[in-house]
């Protein structure tokens, strides 16, 4: 690990910081803070309110991503932490969507990975991931959904773009020449989830890193960008929304920086104003390609982290109607964003690969797989909770 590196001062970005999540985020972390949020307008309510606190290194943003990237580095730094929290959904009947509203949610959630056709969000990972790979530190974060491992009814739209996630970040798992060399390291790993679910995981500190959050102008996004900044991070926001992705540096104060820039003329903007971004909360997809990728590619010594995040229901206005079973009320409420941020930023600094919030759902997911389909379709109907068509 490049220990040197890691006592330099650190940028996160937090996409959607402008409410819920991200907004907690954001207010979260004691760095320097970049929002960035498609809604300018609570996206800036998020700097502000970070900056009222008193902390002052919070910035918002709302340009198009490689412009962004480009002026974060400038302005900010380079970002170390990137919380790609941005996402979008339409709670309707499937026949009942327009052809503009999956196109859009596709986009947002899935699209933006690589490119998007509204020119925001392009290319996040390859504007801020050269910086982590140079210094060989930093950390992504994306956000998924619970939704992205079990279907949901009125989530014939939002459902596909997070189960697309969860196939991008699922591991392909190697054959092991010796079987019995395998069968031990699953033991030793199984003792060792087992000894940190017991007694915790150290968590790192996120102070000095640069954090870069796409989304951060509202709702999770922001939640992450205020956190960060809280923990004191420098933060750099992008949002397509100017107005709310400066509110939300505003509210975090002089470690938050707002950028719409176009994402690669983004990167080297950060670069030269903050530094090198060593934490990327993004929106979920390709978490595992990369890690194996990077791993393979730097021998086994890549330090650079990755994490996947499965909320349920988070209360950022997404789910307007929320449906939860009565007897089950008291494992499936809707989180709150400041709750929600908090556990991202936990799970981001113990190095938590894939983390569902609530915790057990990814173990129910996946004990019920191990059932036919139609046990997992009754479990499916006993829990009986989602969203309802707004």
């Amino acid at each position: 690990m490049n220990t040197a590196y890691l006592k330099s001062k650190q940028q996160i970005k937090v996409t959607g910081a402008g409410h819920g999540i991200g907004k907690e985020l954001a207010n979260k972390y004691r760095a320097t803070v970049v929002c960035w949020d498609i809604n300018e307008e609570i996206n800036n309510e998020t700097m502000n309110g970070i900056k009222n606190m008193g902390k002052n290194s919070v910035y918002a943003y709302r340009e198009e991503v490689f412009r962004v990237a480009e002026k974060v580095k400038k302005e900010v730094g380079d970002v170390t932490i990137l919380v790609n929290n941005a996402g979008i959904a339409f709670v309707k009947s499937f026949l009942n969507h327009s052809l503009d509203e999956i196109r859009r949610v596709i986009d947002v959630n899935v699209t933006a990975h690589y490119w998007a056709s509204n020119g925001y969000y392009f290319q996040t990972l390859k504007a801020f991931l050269p910086s982590m790979i140079e210094k060989n530190y930093g950390h992504i974060v994306a956000l998924s959904s619970v939704a992205g491992l079990v279907g949901a009814p009125y989530g014939t739209v939002y459902c596909p773009t997070k189960f697309t996630f969860m196939i991008c970040m699922i591991k392909i798992v190697q054959l092991c020449v010796n079987l019995l060399w395998l069968t031990l390291q699953i033991f030793y790993y199984i003792c060792q989830s087992v000894y940190h679910h017991c007694f915790g995981l150290h968590e790192k500190e996120v102070a000095g890193e640069i954090v870069l959050i796409t989304g951060a102008g509202h709702g999770i996004g922001k939640e992450l960008a205020i956190q960060y900044a809280s923990l004191g991070a420098k933060v750099v926001c992008l949002d397509m929304n100017k107005h709310t992705n400066e509110e939300t540096a505003n509210q975090i104060g002089k470690n938050a920086y707002a950028y719409r820039e176009e994402i690669f003329a983004l990167a080297k903007k950060v670069k030269e104003e903050v530094g090198d971004v060593t934490i990327l909360v993004n929106n979920a997809g390709l978490m595992d390609a990369i890690d194996n990728e990077l791993r393979k590619t730097n021998k086994e010594k890549s330090q650079i982290n990755f994490t996947t995040i499965y909320p349920y229901m988070v209360d950022t206005g997404l789910c307007k109607k929320p449906k939860i079973n009565k007897m089950l009320e008291a494992f499936l409420l809707l989180s709150s964003p400041k709750d929600t941020a908090s556990q991202i930023i936990k799970a981001q600094r113990q190095n938590i690969r894939r983390k569902s919030i609530p915790s057990f759902w990814l173990s129910l997911v996946a004990f019920a797989r191990l059932f036919p389909e139609n046990a997992q379709i009754s479990v499916t109907d006993f829990i009986d909770s989602g969203v309802e068509p707004s």
